[in-house]
């Protein structure tokens, strides 16, 4: 892989990189009910490692600038035309990298393939519009209630909870 050095993450991608080109035209054929249902669930928590793992190194070249080499403006501009994704997703992927530098929980449990990154976006988004005043005990509580819940909830489901988290975590704070 071009532009892959010594570092292991590096190192690492490209064995991901190598394992994924090993299945490229793997048949299908023999692999029944159970089987294909278990592997979805699990190719679902490795993308969400995997997931956890761009935006850990976004977030690292966020702060290296990496777009300074080639003039862009933003690390998400950057990002953008470097994987050809629209800016609007790139800057919720900037977003989200910022967010699991703060919320260790969320970020554990994203890298653990407990938290999807649809998921893993809204706990963070619930997390920031929280009260800036209330006490940090309190929005950790909430940061590891939401991470709990996002193990029998979907996306949208989160949002409304995220929306009602200090009435289960704090209720006096949320009154």
């Amino acid at each position: 892989m071009e532009g892959l050095g010594q570092h292991q993450v590096d190192r690492g991608v490209a064995v991901i990189a190598g394992a994924l080109t090993d299945l490229d035209e793997v048949s299908l054929i023999g692999l029944d009910q159970d089987a294909t249902a278990a592997s979805l669930v699990e190719i679902a928590a490795a993308e969400a490692r995997l997931g956890e793992l761009k935006h850990r190194v976004l977030a690292h070249a966020s702060s290296v600038r990496v777009e300074e080499a080639t003039g862009a403006a933003t690390t998400a501009t950057w990002l953008a035309r470097a994987t050809r994704t629209t800016v609007r997703s790139s800057r919720r992927a900037v977003h989200l990298a910022t967010a699991l530098e703060t919320y260790q929980r969320l970020r554990e449990g994203y890298a653990a393939g407990r938290v999807n990154t649809e998921q893993a976006e809204v706990i963070a988004r619930a997390l920031d519009a929280l009260p800036t005043d209330i006490p940090n005990t309190v929005k950790a509580d909430a940061e590891q209630r939401l991470v709990e819940l996002a193990a029998h909830h979907d996306a949208c489901d989160l949002r409304v909870l995220g929306d009602r988290v200090l009435d289960v975590v704090a209720p006096a704070v949320a009154d």
